[in-house]
């Protein structure tokens, strides 16, 4: 049995630490409940899993920064990898998807995209617009632009 002045203490104590909890912020954007959340690893991006199918990216202002769309079904986990560099995301649909978030493979992802695009002479560009992605020095500094 525990002494009443012990347990009178033990509730004040937990009224104050619960009374002292405020929300900080709501993320408000999915379509559907919301099943899993993570922080990443720096603390400065949470990732969201939803039943919508989607992972949405936030700040902690409580801004959506990015969907992620590809899963089929809901998606009941999320999770960012120790270097934050990559986000495992489960889903109903039987599939894990990596995103990718390295500089550096988005880059060369984004270049092969519009590969054809600028190499087309019949599309009206400047000569060192169709060498942007052939450039190793601009893509150097893009990517020290974004890392700072």
């Amino acid at each position: 049995m525990v002494k009443a002045d012990i347990r009178t203490e033990v509730i004040t104590a937990l009224k104050q630490a619960l009374l002292g909890v405020k929300e900080r912020n709501r993320l408000v954007g999915h379509k559907d409940r919301v099943y899993g959340v993570a922080f990443s690893p720096d603390g400065q991006t949470i990732a969201s899993a939803s039943f919508d199918q989607t992972v949405k990216l936030w700040n902690l202002q409580g801004e959506e920064l990015l969907t992620l769309t590809g899963h089929k079904d809901r998606v009941y986990g999320v999770a960012f990898s120790p270097d934050g560099q990559t986000i495992a995301s489960a889903s109903e649909d039987q599939t894990v998807i990596l995103w990718n978030f390295q500089l550096e493979d988005l880059l060369i992802q984004g270049c092969n995209w519009v590969e054809d695009y600028l190499n087309n002479p019949h599309v009206n560009l400047r000569q060192e617009e169709r060498e942007i992605c052939s450039n190793p020095t601009l893509v150097e500094r893009i990517v020290k632009v974004f890392r700072q």
